[in-house]
């Protein structure tokens, strides 16, 4: 009798996953039909929706005047509204396929500010081969990981868009920043500091842009020698309300309380590989896992996939196989238009 009952338990669970899922893809299409929120990314001078019908679905692809021909493909962050996208900027004309460019980037590849309806593009060649782009919700502030022109260090820096000018905060070479590092209210900046490189061990730590004082606020002394092949960044990401900051640890995404108080587990997630990007009203994350079985393979995984998760109930879906370029610190977020 028991033996029977077993595959009966499984194949309910299996259809109580799938129909979760159904509800959860049904309930994705109105809400971005009723608000206007969607997951969304810039690419090839390019703004791309997902598809929330399946993954097999194709994105939605709208060009934008200004950035097409001078995008840098696998960089660029829209900003939470959509109307604005940062990305590196090539001087001239966009790189040959058959043509290493490297050696030349930092002549040509700096920072530009485009209008995603075309309508202007501002550029800012003092800030040269800029990445790991996050805006503040107004759209005052960039913060990013880029070299100030003359310098061959990298550094995190904060620009503001009004005056235009860029403020130092800390190293680049050994930070990792995710597109919802700021707090709601554009005062604060979240990012991780590792003690070598940009992994672990490393503290996640909490920029003032008033005080311009940098304190800890969790360290994370993860074993990576142990654990190498499954050893990423915790990728803090700032929720909506500015109660809880999101980090990976322990194949997880936790929360903590910006205070440092009050952390627990979101959900476990082995095969995890972003940041979990918090919706607009904090209902749902946004991430990427890879398709391997096994920890070991990671290295070897040609597939990412993005996932929205409903965090009431951890019902998830698929919404998009990206494959394995730009899953660590992803290009699409969450954007949500007005009107």
């Amino acid at each position: 009798m028991r033996n029977r009952m077993a595959p009966r338990f499984l194949c309910w669970l299996v259809l109580i996953d799938v129909c979760w899922a159904s509800s959860l893809r049904d309930e994705l299409k109105h809400v971005t039909a009723e608000t206007g929120v969607s997951v969304a990314m810039f690419e090839h001078g390019k703004l791309h929706t997902a598809p929330m019908g399946g993954p097999k679905n194709d994105w939605n692809e709208v060009e934008i005047p200004g950035a097409m021909g001078h995008s840098w493909s696998y960089e660029g962050m829209l900003s939470p509204d959509g109307t604005l996208a940062a990305f590196p900027y090539w001087k001239v004309h966009p790189c040959p396929s058959w043509k290493n460019c490297d050696t030349e980037a930092s002549q040509h590849y700096f920072l530009a500010i485009a209008h995603t309806d075309g309508s202007a593009v501002r550029t800012y060649p003092g800030i040269v081969l800029p990445s790991e782009m996050c805006w503040t919700r107004d759209n005052s502030k960039l913060a990013m990981v880029a070299h100030l022109e003359n310098d061959s260090q990298p550094q995190l820096l904060v620009l503001d868009l009004d005056s235009g000018t860029a403020d130092h905060v800390a190293d680049g070479k050994k930070v990792a920043v995710t597109p919802q590092c700021w707090s709601p209210d554009g005062k604060q900046l979240a990012y991780f500091a590792g003690e070598n490189d940009q992994d672990r061990p490393g503290a996640i730590r909490i920029f003032d842009i008033r005080t311009r004082a940098s304190r800890e606020l969790l360290r994370d002394v993860s074993n990576c020698q142990e654990d190498r092949f499954w050893c990423v960044s915790p990728y803090p990401t700032w929720s909506p309300d500015g109660e809880w900051i999101a980090y990976f640890q322990e194949k997880a995404y936790w929360a903590v309380h910006p205070s440092g108080e009050g952390r627990r587990k979101l959900f476990r997630r082995r095969n995890a590989l972003s940041p979990l990007q918090w919706s607009p009203d904090g209902r749902y994350a946004l991430y990427a896992d890879c398709c391997t079985f096994w920890d070991t393979l990671r290295c070897m995984c040609e597939i990412g996939r993005i996932h929205v998760r409903r965090l009431a109930d951890n019902a998830d879906v698929e919404i998009s196989g990206d494959g394995y370029q730009n899953m660590y610190i992803p290009r699409w977020t969450w954007i949500q238009k007005k009107g």
